[in-house]
């Protein structure tokens, strides 16, 4: 019994011990086979370069874009990183590569599986240590003309990307290491400022506002507001602006110069009112049309009378708080539109303003030529006579007859038609150069409490299409006198006589429509040689 109980604890401390020995056998053998891994992914990868005048670093980033390699290295290895090379190898490991690359430089590198870590030689440079820049630390304080502190105000070192910004009290702290170092401060609304650091540790900054476009006035319903202390959403026009170019209308002035307002014409008759929507359409079945307000008095049917010379300001008030006292009338925004009262205080000024303008259609369309107009209509009169309810042979012959006794022979179509012009109706009816003219005099002046503005207008438009046009006088008298402190009188006179003559292309709906028939139109009257 003490035999048996010998042999079975020797044997399991043998089969122990067995076990421990074949735990460490597949340790290693995991970890070789990992180690092989990695060997085998940095021998097996080759890689092929052909690479003139870059940098060490962009031929890194070409690596790391072709293989698996990430590249890390610190800050200390960043200018010999900079240093220009050409490499030219084929199929080659990542480690002749990288001898090649580092020869002529004190960097050594170390591959570890797909990480490559470079560093500088330990026997490079000077047996004693580079000096450090020394880091210095600015303080400071950001307030308004106030006194009150401005939140989120950029501090920027002038021509790097160190920077910081102001906390809820106006404070920031910023470390520099520029011995020279230049602070570039900058807030919205505000202008900038550039201070040299020196020798200071704090700063005080005090920023003044911008006041650039700020202090110009703007018409609203109830009176005139500075932009500054405005809250509403509003777009104005000067009259510098509309002096800039030659406008023939006061929709003209505005187009395409203010944000959210879209103007556009549906028709080509001078004259014409153009269709004003600010900030889109707000009815489907309703007018878009808004509100439109000269020297505070509402005006019906648009504002084409009014000469742009005339105009001082246009200011387009779009949203509620803009338009509440017009009420419902406002809904669609509302076009303030005040004109010039009169000079300077000074002697009385004389202006003549004048321009001549042409146009021209700059390109017609294409329509059928002669010949090709009689094959449709032949083809047009016997489809209809062919496709008629209860059609006979003889409504057939019927439409032929008709068909030759307006062209001539079917057979004779291309001796008839396939050398004659005929008329050209676009030409005939568009082809003509428009000439426009404009012209104004005007006489202003005033006193410290007396200014007055009287001008005459005329203004003549030819229509692209003949036989239209637009003529158009004015005159406009402006006064603005001040009794006291706390009366003052203003007056507007005017006069306006439009004559408007013709009509556009796209008149007469669509049964009548003058575009249509110009386009539609037989070019000739039939197979007389006489007439074209």
């Amino acid at each position: 019994m003490k035999i048996n109980h010998y042999l079975d604890r020797s044997w399991f401390n043998g089969l122990r011990y067995t076990l421990h020995i074949m735990k460490i056998i597949i340790i290693l053998l995991v970890l070789s086979i990992g180690n092989s891994f990695s060997m085998t992914y940095s021998q097996n990868t080759l890689l092929s370069l052909d690479i003139n005048k870059q940098s060490i670093k962009e031929v890194i980033g070409i690596i790391e874009k072709k293989s698996e390699y990430v590249f890390f290295f610190s800050d200390n290895v960043r200018q010999d990183l900079e240093k220009s090379v050409d490499i030219k190898v084929n199929s080659k490991t990542l480690d002749v590569i990288l001898n090649n690359l580092f020869a002529d430089t004190d960097l050594v590198y170390t591959i570890n599986d797909r990480q490559v870590s470079i560093a500088k030689s330990k026997k490079a440079g000077s047996s004693y240590p580079a000096p450090q820049q020394q880091t210095k630390t600015i303080t400071g304080t950001i307030v308004d003309n106030t006194k009150e502190p401005l939140i989120g105000v950029n501090i920027v070192v002038k021509g790097t990307s160190t920077g910081t910004v102001t906390d809820i009290d106006g404070k920031f702290s910023l470390p520099i290491t520029e011995t020279n170092a230049v602070l570039v401060i900058s807030y919205i609304g505000y202008k900038s400022q550039e201070i040299k650091v020196g020798n200071q540790s704090s700063l005080n900054v005090t920023l003044e506002a911008e006041t650039l476009g700020l202090e110009e006035i703007v018409v609203v319903g109830y009176g005139t507001v500075k932009k500054k202390d405005l809250t509403g959403s509003v777009s104005s026009v000067n009259s510098e602006t509309i002096s800039k170019s030659p406008v023939t209308s006061a929709t003209q002035a505005i187009q395409g110069r203010l944000p959210g307002v879209f103007i556009s014409n549906s028709t080509t008759k001078p004259g014409e009112n153009a269709s004003v929507v600010i900030r889109g359409k707000r009815s489907i079945s309703g007018s878009s049309d808004p509100l439109y307000i000269v020297d505070g008095i509402p005006v019906v049917g648009g504002i084409n009378e009014i000469s742009p010379s005339d105009i001082e300001t246009i200011d387009i008030l779009k949203d509620a708080s803009a338009t509440a006292i017009y009420g419902a009338r406002g809904a669609n925004g509302v076009v303030v539109i005040t004109t010039k009262s009169g000079g300077k205080e000074g002697k009385a000024t004389v202006t003549f303003d004048s321009y001549v303008g042409f146009k021209k259609v700059a390109k017609k369309l294409d329509v059928l030529s002669t010949r090709e107009f009689a094959l449709l209509d032949y083809e047009r009169r016997y489809y209809s006579a062919f496709t008629a309810k209860n059609s006979t042979q003889e409504d057939l012959d019927k439409a032929v007859a008709n068909f030759e006794a307006l062209y001539g022979k079917y057979a004779d179509i291309d001796a008839n038609y396939a050398n004659r012009a005929g008329i050209d109706w676009q030409d005939q009816t568009l082809g003509r150069t428009a000439l426009t003219q404009n012209y104004r005099v005007g006489v202003s002046g005033g006193t410290d409490k007396l200014n007055y503005n009287l001008a005459y207008s005329y203004y003549d438009e030819e229509g692209a299409m003949v036989y239209s046009g637009n003529k158009k006088h004015n005159i406009s008298f402006n006064m603005n006198h001040k009794l006291n402190d706390r009366l003052s009188i203003t007056a507007r006179i005017s006069y306006d006589q439009m004559k408007i003559y013709g009509m556009g292309t796209s008149e007469g709906g669509d049964r009548f429509n003058k575009m249509q028939h110009i386009l539609q139109y037989r070019p000739m009257v039939g197979d007389r040689k006489s007439v074209v």
